[in-house]
């Protein structure tokens, strides 16, 4: 037990450690772990809706990464560690749950409205967000999901290891 407990505390001191490396952690360390960040708002005749990549192509077969607005676990026990680990881990697990919940109903919404997204994965602890192959013409309707904070490309990358 204690063994695993030192294995679980070092794999999220690695996470949080290459989370803030990447840049992942918002700079703003008052950040209140439970409140729902607000949405970006943009000058649109449609009103307000998430940022769309301009490199994304808004027609045929594209692979996107759907962020949505609440932080990720890390970002949440990073912000309560200074407060007692165990609630910490709680507030973590709390946020997984919410997280999971959001992308679901984001999920729900886009089926309800008639748009066809092949999941390939979803990410909660480092980063909140769907990756998705879906049609380009879609891209506005997801953007105005609620809880939906942008949309990015995504980016398929390939191993070139052919020499040392």
């Amino acid at each position: 037990m204690r063994t695993r407990l030192s294995a679980l505390l070092a794999f999220l001191a690695i996470t949080i450690a290459l989370s803030i490396q990447g840049g992942l952690i918002a700079q703003e360390r008052t950040v209140n772990p439970l409140r729902q960040p607000q949405r970006p708002q943009l000058d649109s005749e449609d009103g307000p809706f998430a940022p769309i990549d301009r490199n994304l192509s808004r027609q045929g077969p594209t692979k996107v990464v759907i962020e949505l607005s609440d932080a990720p676990a890390t970002q949440v026990y990073a912000t309560s560690a200074v407060s007692a680990a165990t609630q910490a881990i709680a507030l973590a697990q709390q946020q997984i749950q919410r997280i999971d919940q959001a992308q679901q109903y984001v999920l729900r919404e886009m089926q309800r409205q008639g748009i066809r997204a092949e999941v390939l994965y979803r990410t909660q602890r480092v980063y909140n967000g769907i990756a998705a192959r879906i049609d380009g013409q879609d891209l506005e309707a997801i953007a105005r999901i609620s809880g939906v904070k942008a949309i990015h490309p995504l980016i398929t990358k390939h191993r070139d290891n052919s020499t040392s």
